[in-house]
């Protein structure tokens, strides 16, 4: 086949995942080459300078302006916002771009003249507008504002998320029903506001309400809310799928929550078709937050994705009280939970209650400060997890939990144990994933300081999941408690990496790789590693080195002879032995400080770490990557 005879959309599908350099050299190869890959590099472009600006805007300049010929390709436009736009300059970027889709622009008193209807027409080719009318006057803001959207009849998706303008004068119910009137094809909107109470004609009203039925996507955000205007979205919205509210850190008041809560058993339904919701931002009192939750959920709604931030400097028994009430357990059709909270809960057993049986349950992330929740539980009341991430909270396993637990499916890990009462997880646990969830193909721990309660006649500490067969381990800022170390002493220990399985799939002929601070290695089957002070740093940072071929060779003699009873028996006094040469001594007094054993069935890849310094983008890709593949 011909270059020019490749079809049309699989040039558009490689041009998508080539960069702009690789672009403009594939616009040269032929005719039908250049219209497909052309398409691409002018489908989005960015405004950033005055001068590009000008340029734009200069439509004297045909030989010079790279816009008259390609600007009917672009489709996205964004402004940089301290770029200062006018009636004048707007019109000119709607000449050349007669096909634009989607604008960014920062609002301003200059695209507010009298006369602004006789200079500007609508703009009916733009279909998504993200606009910040920071620079509009305040006095006027919420009209300004509204006069603005005229111009844009056709708009699906709107987002304006600026508070400044309407803080002399909020939103009122009045104005967000003109906004609908305005834009009747609203299916997406995002803004940020202050927004008015509800006077008593508005609740009288809410009934009357003509609803916005093409709105499936609605995010709030707000300085202070009175919480009656959830009722104004049930009635408004009731085809919504995904709901947004965001606390930008103002004060609310309780009375506005029971006054809400009054209300709603008036209502018929709530939401019926919502999927995702999501309360985030802070504030001191959470009360908008807790009604949405209380109201959505005493509906039974088929919620099946949620997101939770409480976020609050105040430890009010009545806001725990209400957050356990209206969270007293998630729906059993949730998909995705993630709860996260920076005050302490009374209650230590109030989320994790919460969680009852959720039997669809995939992705489950719980960073709610200090709460205490059993693995094995998490594990029984959730069969479908597939992704576990666990922040600030004490974990463990329950008492008399069973020795061969039912198989999970579990595939990915996350605990950071950084801010925890102790930091402390004992090796009993990573045993029992070792046993029970034999799919987990991804783990990474943060900050933990792992210990081993049954085992006091040594000074070694076995971390085993002989079971478990790794794609990537990482491991930051780990420290080892050793049955006999006493409470202060230095943790600096020999580690050894011992595989007992053939590797995994790797890139280097089955070969499997070690990674500290951006060194790459294969490894062995059985790896030896120190950790010690590096006394040339500032602050003595603990780090690691593999040891050399005779260094590992002694160590692997010691530790599995009855020598090694001998030298645990005394320890060096010496620290220089840590930074001496490669000497058979030398070896012998690191090991009678205590080593750990990290055992695996296999693990294609360590990334190892002590001073909280990992390689983070490798963890996000495979976070991404497996929370795509729930979906």
């Amino acid at each position: 086949m011909l270059a020019s005879e490749v079809p049309f959309e699989i040039l558009t599908k490689i041009a998508n995942l080539l960069q702009p350099s690789e672009l403009r050299t594939c616009t040269v190869v032929c005719k039908s080459w250049h219209d497909s890959f052309n398409e691409v590099i002018w489908r989005e472009v960015t405004i950033e300078t005055d001068i590009q600006l000008e340029k734009l805007c200069d439509i004297s300049t045909a030989e010079e302006n790279p816009y008259q010929d390609n600007g009917h390709l672009v489709r996205i436009l964004a402004l940089d916002q301290k770029l200062v736009m006018t009636v004048e300059k707007l019109n000119a970027i709607r000449s050349q771009f007669p096909h634009l889709q989607s604008l960014s622009i920062e609002l301003s008193r200059n695209l507010f003249p009298r006369d602004i209807p006789a200079v500007f027409d609508v703009w009916p080719s733009l279909t998504q507008l993200h606009i910040s009318p920071s620079r509009i006057a305040a006095s006027d803001g919420v009209k300004e504002f509204l006069k603005f959207m005229t111009f844009f009849p056709n708009l699906r998706v709107l987002f304006c998320t600026e508070f400044s303008p309407f803080r002399t004068r909020p939103f009122n119910l009045i104005d967000i029903e003109t906004l609908h009137d305005i834009l009747p094809q609203l299916e997406v909107l995002r803004i940020g506001s202050v927004f008015a109470p509800l006077s008593s004609e508005d609740v009288l009203s809410l009934e009357k309400v003509v609803p916005a039925r093409k709105l499936v996507k609605l995010r709030v955000g707000f300085l202070n809310l009175d919480s009656r205007w959830l009722c104004y979205y049930v009635h408004k919205y009731p085809n919504l799928r995904g709901f947004t509210l965001y606390n930008h850190g103002g004060m609310h008041r309780k009375s506005s929550y029971e006054e809400a809560r009054a209300m709603f058993p008036k209502l018929s339904n709530c939401f019926p078709y919502l999927e995702t919701l999501n309360l985030t931002g802070f504030s001191p009192t959470a009360w908008s937050h807790i009604a949405l939750a209380d109201l959505i959920f005493g509906f039974n709604n088929s919620i099946k994705h949620f997101s939770t931030y409480l976020r609050t400097n105040v430890e009010d028994p009545g806001i725990q009280q209400a957050v356990k009430s209206c969270m007293r357990v998630f729906p059993a059709t949730i998909v995705s939970l993630r709860i996260t909270s920076e005050f302490n809960f009374t209650d230590l057993e109030a989320l994790p209650t919460a969680l009852g049986a959720c039997h669809h349950l995939k992705y489950l992330y719980m960073g709610a400060k200090d709460v205490s929740v059993q693995l094995d539980t998490i594990l029984d009341n959730s069969p479908a997890l597939k992704m576990l991430t666990l922040k600030q909270v004490n974990i463990s396993l329950s008492p008399g939990v069973p020795e061969a637990p039912a198989l999970h499916g579990l595939r990915l890990l996350y605990i950071d144990a950084d801010e925890t009462d102790t930091g402390q997880i004992d090796t009993e646990l990573f045993s029992y994933i070792s046993v029970r969830c034999r799919q987990l193909r991804y783990m990474s721990l943060h900050g933990a300081q792992i210990t081993c309660s049954n085992v006091l006649s040594t000074d070694n500490l076995c971390f085993s999941m002989p079971h478990t067969n790794l794609k990537y381990l990482q491991l930051e800022n780990i420290s080892y408690q050793l049955p006999k170390m006493h409470s202060g002493q230095e943790s600096r220990n020999m580690v050894i990496f011992i595989q007992k399985d053939a590797p995994l799939e790797s890139g280097n002929s089955g070969a499997d790789y070690l990674f500290i601070k951006s060194s790459l290695m294969p490894i062995a089957k059985s790896t030896w590693l120190q950790m010690y002070f590096d006394r040339k740093t500032q602050n003595s940072l603990v780090k690691l080195r593999v040891l050399t071929e005779g260094e590992a060779e002694i160590a692997e003699r010691y530790s599995n002879s009855t020598e090694l009873d001998n030298i645990l028996c005394s320890s060096s006094s010496d620290e220089s032995a840590v930074f001496l040469s490669p000497l058979e001594a030398t070896t012998q007094n690191l090991l009678s400080r205590g080593f750990v054993s990290f055992i695996f069935g296999s693990v294609e890849r360590y990334d190892f770490c002590m001073d909280s310094d990992s390689n983070v983008n490798t963890w996000e890709i495979i976070h991404n990557k497996e929370y795509a593949l729930l979906n």
